[in-house]
């Protein structure tokens, strides 16, 4: 070379990677999908109508996560997960401009289903032993977790079913619900 010039060999830059994320199966509302991951702590929302990504924050483990529907209000944009390493729930209302309140409610250790009323006012976080690898043959999974979902006036209250509850069903009322449960298949009612 000249006397004060540089030379760079410029290489390309190296191709671009795709990392995927852990996100898990995800459930449509309204107008959004949501889909959770577990290794962030956080929950994915789609906008089917502008594809618009949103990602808020959850518990830790967000996890099992379920659509809240509501027939009286079909544009109704709402999911429920269960954050299996804070042992709690992350309920989500999202506005129609995207934007997306969230309230948190605690349940029992070990929760890893859902069971929905109808029209979304209930909600029902449950152990299923069919989910749970080498689950301890003393442990009767037979906590549950009802949350009343009313806007402002969410709660959760702990009950107990029968020996490991494989199925949780609300009635046409909405003013109970039923756990059929094992060994049997008895069924305990709840009010």
């Amino acid at each position: 070379g000249s006397a004060g010039s540089t030379t760079v060999d410029a290489a390309p830059p190296p191709p671009e990677e795709e990392h995927e994320g852990s996100y898990l199966t995800p459930v449509a509302t309204g107008r959004f999908v949501w889909t959770a991951n577990p290794d962030r702590g956080r929950v994915a929302l789609v906008d089917a109508f502008t594809l618009d990504i949103s990602v808020v924050e959850a518990g830790f483990g967000p996890t099992h996560l379920a659509a809240l529907s509501d027939p009286d209000d079909p544009s109704s944009n709402a999911a429920i997960v269960l954050n299996v390493l804070s042992h709690d729930a992350t309920l989500f209302r999202a506005a129609e401009n995207g934007s997306v309140v969230q309230v948190t409610l605690e349940t029992h250790e070990g929760a890893n289903s859902w069971a929905i009323s109808t029209t979304g006012k209930w909600a029902i976080a449950w152990s299923d032993a069919a989910s749970v690898k080498n689950v301890d043959p003393t442990d009767g999974m037979q906590d549950v977790t009802v949350i009343s979902l009313a806007p402002g006036k969410e709660s959760a209250t702990r009950l107990t079913v029968g020996y490991r509850p494989t199925r949780i069903a609300f009635d046409s009322a909405e003013t109970g619900a039923f756990a059929v449960t094992g060994p049997g298949n008895r069924v305990n009612g709840l009010r």
